[in-house]
């Protein structure tokens, strides 16, 4: 017996059968989603969601049916998603202008990365993006972690360059400076000179700015991309410097240990400056999170914390006398 899915309380939508399961959306939640815990979100979120502006649209039958929607649910940021399940496509309304950026931007990024199609409808303002089914990142073994990191490494290196405007070089520097200063005072002055050198030096471009495991979907030994929402112009090792200490963060301190270990120098070479130690390796952890605070993605606290969690594994690891380089072969995506 069919139900009904999504925001149902303020009438009927589409319907779905209990239990569908759908691959991760690109513009939905980043989790594979079903009906149930979709329809057990509690009644205020349900309304809250039911009001935004694009419900309306969605409410309209005329163009829920020329977008060929079959379910209607809500992603993490209460938006309205629709998926036509034929197609294989998630869609959305996007005004015009915000459509049209989003698809310079990706297309920026696909000189360097595997990205999902995305198709835009101008008559109905509708977004038309490719959902992806694969395995997230954090659902494979390590090893294949480790090959997709590398790869990715690998590939961002064929970026589109851009140069940095020096205000933002400015900030950049500063904002690596006060959190070398907070984070490891001792060792402030010694790093300070080689993060300047990055900041300086360091290969700028198109990047994802957001890089984390629940970004990345492997299709097969194919790592792709999704959510576009920080693609900008930036340093090309912040990527896979982030998807590194994101993951390490969340209690996988396997792939960040090797990195201190230079398993990552051959790979990160292409779009840094050479690590020829820790203190480089360190000195690229801070450059990393001080971009990440000088672009207001992260808050001063939370950015302390990060830093602090990573050089601690590089510290450790230097008193076990395991700092010198490994030899550890990953493949390509």
């Amino acid at each position: 017996m069919p139900i009904r899915s999504g925001l149902w309380v303020l009438g009927p939508t589409f319907s779905t059968r209990r239990g569908t399961r759908l691959p991760a959306p690109l513009s939905g939640s980043k989790l594979w989603l079903d009906f149930q815990p979709t329809a057990m979100f509690k009644l205020p979120i349900r309304l809250a969601g039911a009001m935004l502006p694009p419900w309306f649209a969605w409410r309209t039958r005329r163009k829920t049916d020329q977008a060929g929607a079959q379910v209607l649910l809500v992603n993490r940021v209460l938006m309205p998603v629709a998926f036509d399940l034929k197609k294989g496509a998630v869609i959305r309304s996007v005004p015009h202008d915000e459509a049209a950026e989003l698809l310079r931007k990706v297309g920026m990024l696909r000189s360097a990365y595997e990205c999902p199609n995305l198709d835009y409808d101008h008559e109905l303002s509708l977004l038309h993006e490719e959902f992806i089914a694969g395995t997230p990142f954090r659902r494979v073994p390590l090893a294949f972690q480790d090959a997709c990191l590398s790869g990715l490494t690998r590939r961002v290196a064929g970026a589109h360059r851009g140069a940095l405007t020096a205000p933002d070089r400015a900030a950049w520097l500063d904002a690596s400076r006060r959190l070398l200063a907070e984070v490891l005072p001792n060792e402030s002055e010694q790093l300070s000179a080689r993060v300047a050198a990055i900041v300086s030096d360091a290969p700028t471009g198109w990047i994802h700015g957001d890089l984390a495991g629940e970004n990345i979907i492997l299709r097969g030994t194919e790592a792709v991309v999704i959510d576009f929402d920080r693609v900008m112009l930036g340093p090309l090792f912040f990527d896979p410097l982030h998807l590194l200490l994101i993951e390490a963060s969340l209690g996988n301190p396997a792939q960040l240990r090797a990195f201190f270990r230079g398993a990552y120098d051959d790979a990160l070479a292409t779009v840094s400056l050479p690590a020829r130690g820790n203190a480089d390796r360190s000195a690229l952890c801070v450059a990393a999170v001080g971009w990440k605070l000088s672009r207001a993605m992260t808050s001063w606290e939370p950015a302390c914390e990060l830093l602090s969690h990573t050089l601690a594994e590089g510290i450790a690891l230097q008193q076990e006398g395991a700092a010198a380089p490994v030899a550890v072969q990953f493949g390509t995506t």
